[in-house]
C-alpha cells in the first residue's frame, strides 16, 4: 500500500482510501511530537551541564 501510495498509482476513486493512512500518520506525527516535549521538559529540568573536569579544577583553584 505505501508504494501505492508514495508513486500515486493508486488514489483516484477507484484505488484506495487515503484517509486511514493519513489517519495513521497523524497519530505517528503527534506521538512523536508527544516525546520529544516529554524529553525537552525533563532535559530542562536536569540544569546545566557540568563536567568533573571542570568541578574539580575549581575546587583545587579555591584551596590553594
Amino acid at each position: 500500500m505505501l508504494i501505492a501510495v508514495a508513486t500515486g498509482s493508486q488514489t483516484d476513486s477507484a484505488g484506495i482510501s487515503m484517509a486511514p493512512f493519513i489517519s495513521a500518520l497523524h497519530v505517528a506525527f503527534a506521538a512523536g511530537t508527544g516525546a520529544s516535549l516529554v524529553g525537552a521538559i525533563i532535559s530542562a529540568m536536569r540544569g546545566e551541564h557540568r563536567s568533573w573536569e571542570m568541578a574539580e579544577s575549581a575546587g583545587l583553584m579555591r584551596e590553594g
